[in-house]
């Protein structure tokens, strides 16, 4: 399998800086410099051309593939930025008091958010806070464990015996 060239590190296609006057440069290596940013320039334009020649020698095929791979590109980076800003809407609801967050996340038109743009999805989250404050509150109270049996999952009476131990005491008599 042959390596695409245009995949290569971007970094080489940096220009190295030739000024001699603030590196202390001999007049050998800013000569070099010079002969290493125009070979960088030429690749870069050998590059192009390459690619300019690779695409206008695509069959009908190659270049509906390719036009495919693009599509599908697209698609999965809106949906992967549809699924991270309905998480940001989540974690911003949740810290603003939402009783159930994802409420907000089905209230809120992903539509209007972007990826990565958080003052934007907190602003839409407070703004749904203020126009439909019964979504933030706190959940039902928590039981203080007063509820249910008593001891160990037996019944029990208002002295603290098993109904095993009434009925026991009630045969004896």
């Amino acid at each position: 399998m042959t390596k695409d060239k245009s995949t290569d590190d971007k970094s080489t296609d940096d220009k190295v800086d030739d000024n001699p006057d603030d590196t202390g440069a001999t007049d050998k290596e800013t000569k070099l410099l010079a002969a290493l940013n125009e070979e960088r320039s030429r690749r870069k334009s050998t590059q192009a051309e390459l690619d300019q020649f690779r695409t206008d020698t695509q069959t009908d095929q190659e270049k509906a593939i390719e036009a495919a791979r693009a599509e599908g590109r697209t698609e999965a980076r809106a949906e992967t930025d549809t699924q991270l800003a309905a998480a940001h809407i989540a974690a911003s609801a949740a810290a603003a008091g939402f009783i159930n967050p994802q409420a907000a996340v089905r209230m809120i038109d992903l539509g209007d958010t972007k990826a990565g743009d958080t003052d934007g999805i907190e602003s839409l989250v407070e703004a749904l806070a203020k126009a439909e404050p019964y979504l933030v509150g706190s959940k039902a109270p928590k039981s203080d464990g007063d509820q249910g049996p008593k001891g160990a999952g037996h019944d029990t009476n208002d002295s603290g015996e098993t109904m095993d131990e009434i009925l026991r005491s009630a045969g004896r008599k």
